[in-house]
C-alpha cells in the first residue's frame, strides 16, 4: 500500500469532516434551537447551557488527551526497561484485572459520595500510573497499570455521569444532551491526532517515558479545572432526577441504590443488562481490532507509515462523530435507529475486511469505514444510555457494564495466540453482529415501554416525559 493513497484517504476525510461540520452548524443554527425551544428551552437558558457544555468538554478534552498520550508509547516504555514480550503482557493483563475489580468498586461510590469526587480521582489515579511508569522497577510498573486501570474505569463512568446528572438538573432539554456528545466524539478526534504528533515529538527528542510525564501535567491540569468549575452531584436519593424513558418498576429496582439497586434494576429491566452487553460487544471489537490492524495490513512485517495510517483512522473517527451530530441536529433518524445501522455497518466492514485480506487498500478503507463507527458509537451510546438508565445508579451501572467488557478483552487477548488474524476479525464481526441483534432488541422493548406508558395516562392528563421515538 502506497503512501500516496493512504494521503488521499486522509485528506478526503478532512475535508469531508470540514463539510460535515459546517453542514451540522447551519442545521443547528436554522433548526437545533427551534427545536429545543418546543422542548422547553429559551435563548437565556440555551446560552447558559453553551457555558456549561464548555466547562464539561475542558475538562473531558484534557482527560481524554491525557490518555492519548500514554497508549502509542505504552508498550515501547516496557520495552525499553527490558522487559520480555510474556512479561509485557502480563503488565497489560494486570491492567484489564484492575479495571474489572478494583475499577468496577471504585466507580460505584461515585453514586454516594460524588461523580466530582470521583472524576478528581480519575485525575490522581492517571497522574499515579504515569509517575510509576517511569520508574522502571517491575512492582511499581505494575502498581502503575493498576492505577492505570481503575484511572481509565472512572474515566469512562464517572465524567459522562457528572455531565448528564447536571444536565438535567439545570432542566436543559434532554435533546441538548446528543449536541454535548456529538462535540465530544468529535473533539476527542482531534485531540487523538494532536496528541499522537506531540507524543512523538517528544519521545524522539526525550525518549518514549517523556509523553507520560506530558499525560501526567493534563491529567493534573484536568483535576485543577474540575475543582474549580464543576460543582457536586450524586446517584441514590440525594439528587433524584427523573431519566426520560425510566419506567416505573426500573425507578423502584434502583431506588436502593449502589450494586444491589443496579442488580435489581438489570433483573426488572433485561433490556439495560442488554445494552451493557452491546457496550461490552462493540468496545471489546474495537480493543481487539487495535491488536489486529497492524498485521493485517503487514502480514510480513512489511515497512508501512502507521503514523499516517493511524492519523487517517482518527480522521474517519472525526467524520463518524460529525455524522452523528448531523443526524441528531437535523432529526431525520431516531438515534436508536443510527445504533443498529452503525452497529450493523461495522459487522460488514470487518467482516469484509477478513475475506478480503491481502487486498491492501481495499482492507484498510474496511478498516476506516469501522473507525467512523467509533466515532459514531461514542455519542450514540452515551445518548442512549443517558435516556435509559436511572439516575440513582448511573455511575455503579456504567462501572458494571465495563466488567463484561474487561472479561471480554482477557478472553480475546488469549485468542489472538492461538487464531490467525482473520479468524479473530471474523470473530469481530460476529460481535458486531450480535451487538446489531441486541440493539433491536432493545430498541423494541423500549417502544413497548413507551407505549404501555403511553396508554396508561389519562384522557386529557398531561403526558407523562417524552419517550423513545418509534423504532
Amino acid at each position: 500500500m502506497e503512501s500516496y493513497f493512504i494521503w488521499i484517504v486522509l485528506g478526503s476525510f478532512v475535508a469531508l469532516c470540514g463539510f460535515l461540520y459546517y453542514k451540522k452548524q447551519r442545521i443547528s443554527s436554522q433548526k437545533f434551537f427551534e427545536n429545543a425551544q418546543t422542548a422547553g428551552g429559551d435563548a437565556q437558558q440555551y446560552q447558559q447551557y453553551l457555558k456549561f457544555k464548555w466547562i464539561y468538554l475542558v475538562a473531558y478534552l484534557l482527560v481524554v488527551t491525557g490518555d492519548w498520550f500514554q497508549g502509542p508509547y505504552l508498550y515501547a516504555v516496557y520495552a525499553s526497561f527490558g522487559f520480555t514480550s510474556s512479561q509485557i503482557s502480563a503488565f497489560y493483563l494486570c491492567g484489564f484485572s484492575s479495571a474489572l475489580i478494583f475499577g468496577t468498586i471504585v466507580g460505584s461510590l461515585g453514586d454516594k459520595y460524588g461523580r466530582k469526587r470521583n472524576s478528581l480521582a480519575c485525575c490522581l489515579f492517571y497522574i499515579g500510573s504515569s509517575v510509576f511508569l517511569c520508574t522502571g522497577n517491575f512492582w511499581m510498573l505494575l502498581l502503575g497499570r493498576v492505577c492505570g486501570g481503575i484511572g481509565t474505569s472512572l474515566m469512562y463512568s464517572a465524567f459522562e455521569a457528572w455531565m448528564v446528572c447536571a444536565h438535567k438538573k439545570a432542566g436543559y432539554p434532554d435533546s441538548w444532551l446528543q449536541n454535548t456528545f456529538g462535540d465530544a466524539s468529535l473533539g476527542n478526534g482531534i485531540v487523538a491526532i494532536a496528541a499522537g504528533v506531540v507524543a512523538s515529538f517528544l519521545a524522539d527528542q526525550w525518549g518514549p517515558q517523556a509523553p507520560f510525564y506530558a499525560s501526567a501535567l493534563l491529567h493534573a491540569a484536568c483535576g485543577v479545572v474540575i475543582f474549580l468549575t464543576w460543582t457536586e452531584n450524586y446517584g441514590e436519593s440525594k439528587t433524584p432526577v427523573v431519566t426520560t424513558n425510566e419506567s416505573a418498576a426500573s425507578a423502584a429496582a434502583a431506588s436502593s441504590g449502589g450494586f444491589s439497586g443496579a442488580l435489581a434494576l438489570f433483573r426488572a429491566d433485561p433490556s439495560i443488562a442488554a445494552l451493557g452487553l452491546v457496550m461490552a460487544l462493540f468496545e471489546g471489537t474495537m480493543y481487539t481490532f487495535v491488536y489486529c490492524w497492524t498485521p493485517a495490513l503487514a502480514p510480513n512485517h512489511e515497512p508501512l507509515p502507521f503514523g499516517l495510517i493511524f492519523a487517517a483512522y482518527m480522521a474517519a473517527v472525526m467524520v463518524g462523530g460529525s455524522t452523528f451530530s448531523i443526524v441528531a441536529a437535523s432529526q431525520w433518524m431516531t438515534v436508536e435507529r443510527f445504533a443498529l445501522a452503525l452497529f450493523a455497518a461495522g459487522a460488514v466492514s470487518l467482516t469484509g475486511s477478513a475475506l478480503l485480506l491481502g487486498a491492501g487498500e481495499i482492507v484498510f478503507l474496511c478498516f476506516c469505514v469501522f473507525e467512523g463507527c467509533v466515532g459514531s458509537f461514542w455519542p450514540t451510546a452515551g445518548t442512549i444510555r443517558s435516556r435509559i438508565v436511572p439516575e440513582q445508579v448511573r455511575a455503579t451501572v456504567l462501572n458494571l457494564f465495563r466488567v463484561p467488557l474487561n472479561a471480554m478483552v482477557m478472553g480475546t487477548m488469549g485468542l489472538t495466540f492461538v487464531l490467525s488474524t482473520r479468524s479473530m476479525l471474523l470473530l469481530c464481526g460476529l460481535f458486531l453482529a450480535i451487538a446489531t441483534a441486541l440493539q433491536r432488541y432493545i430498541n423494541v422493548s423500549q417502544e413497548r415501554k413507551a407505549a404501555a406508558a403511553a396508554a396508561a395516562v389519562p384522557v386529557g392528563a398531561a403526558p407523562a416525559a417524552a419517550a423513545v421515538p418509534p423504532v
